[in-house]
């Protein structure tokens, strides 16, 4: 029951979503009214989108239609209906059309594509199709050597970063460019849930004046007998017992990826801080910070438990005290650490106080659901959250 990631207006949404436009209706999709069709050799060819050429579309030659919203300012590759969009595989996470039957723009998520809002949203790929004023402007400020974001020394991510966070494993991450930055997965916060088990969790997040709001919910809808066998000493031989489990174990979270492909690439959380990471937060229930590993290998998931807490709280983690989830396969933490591919804040089975205790078997096994709330304000490099010396302190 996968249902759409959607958040409240007055708060930019992460992974390439927006804050809400206050703009009208009619500015947020095409209408078809304001442009006829046309056809041009090259995306590099497209024209300028804004207001004035909202709803027009135009053939891209051996590329199909591409439609200008005037909302985003940029021009999206366009299918008639939701049966003409490819399918949501892995490479094309993160890719966005415009649907013109349901006038909407959809992202692929996860293996499904969901509708988002039109206000400001980037698309890898496509024109700059910002307005001729706004380019004007837009040139100025690069000329004259702006900065679009100010550093904390050792900050991995701040409010001010938004959907951004440093790695510090990217030369050209610097106050200038910052939110351009190639390549864009990398340091970009992503969200991930158990769909693709086959799971019904739900996550969502905001980026609040001075934290980033995060929500997990996990599901527990669907269950399945399980056999396992024990050791017997009164009758001396091994025999088998029957167990009640969750059909996937529920997740969800999100990360902030330290690599483009986590099929092909890894990287080393020694070379972002050879000692450890800090975290300031609040949370309802306890969560973890966990360091991801390659989709492609059984190894590492290493992780640490952020206990639940009403208010402010700073937490220095030495790589060292990550230990590995119990049902990982064992590697050594020398050779996990530097083979990672994003950091996670997430909120799993293993957080919740469900148990099989409260089920005779998978058939009356009722559903549940387990939520949290988490609020990170910082996330950097050991001892420079505020300036934190010691582990586990309050500000």
């Amino acid at each position: 029951m996968k249902k759409v990631f959607t958040l409240s207006c007055g708060a930019a949404l992460l992974f390439g979503l927006a804050a809400c436009s206050d703009s009208s209706s009619s500015d947020k999709t095409p209408t078809g009214g304001s442009g006829d069709e046309s056809s041009i050799e090259s995306v590099e060819d497209l024209p300028s989108c804004g207001k004035s050429s909202n709803g027009k579309i135009v053939e891209v030659k051996d590329e199909g239609s591409y439609a200008c919203v005037g909302a985003a300012k940029k021009w999206f590759p366009a299918v008639e209906t939701a049966d003409d969009l490819p399918k949501c595989s892995d490479k094309r996470n993160g890719s966005k059309f415009y649907n013109i039957e349901d006038e909407e723009i959809v992202i692929c998520d996860n293996g499904d594509w969901e509708s988002v809002d039109p206000a400001d949203i980037d698309i890898p790929g496509s024109s700059d199709s910002k307005d001729d004023d706004e380019k004007s402007s837009s040139s100025k400020k690069t000329d004259s050597g702006e900065k679009v974001v100010t550093f904390e020394d050792g900050i991995i991510w701040t409010a001010s970063y938004k959907k951004r966070a440093r790695t510090f494993l990217i030369d050209d991450m610097d106050e200038y460019n910052f939110f351009k930055v190639e390549p864009v997965n990398v340091g970009t916060w992503k969200k991930y849930v158990d769909n693709l088990d086959g799971g019904s969790s739900e996550a969502s997040g905001k980026f609040m004046e001075d934290h980033l709001l995060l929500d997990v919910t996990l599901v527990y809808d669907n269950f399945k007998n399980m056999e396992t066998e024990y050791y017997d000493s009164y009758y001396g031989e091994y025999l088998t017992t029957t167990y009640v489990a969750p059909d996937p174990y529920p997740y969800g979270g999100f990360s902030i990826p330290l690599v483009e492909d986590a099929n092909s690439e890894v990287a080393s959380v020694l070379e972002i801080d050879d000692t450890g990471i800090c975290v300031v937060y609040e949370a309802d229930a306890q969560f973890r910070i966990g360091l991801t590993s390659p989709k492609n290998e059984d190894s590492g998931f290493y992780e640490y438990p952020l206990a639940a807490t009403t208010k402010k709280k700073i937490v220095d983690i030495e790589w060292s005290d990550f230990k590995q989830a119990s049902w990982a396969k064992t590697v050594k933490a020398s050779t996990a650490m530097n083979a990672v591919t994003g950091i996670d804040f997430k909120y799993t089975n293993d957080d919740t106080s469900w148990s099989a205790d409260l089920c005779s078997s998978a058939a009356y096994c009722s559903p549940a659901e387990y939520s949290n709330t988490m609020k990170i304000y910082k996330v950097g490099k050991y001892g420079t959250c505020d300036g934190a010396s010691e582990d586990d302190s309050d500000l």
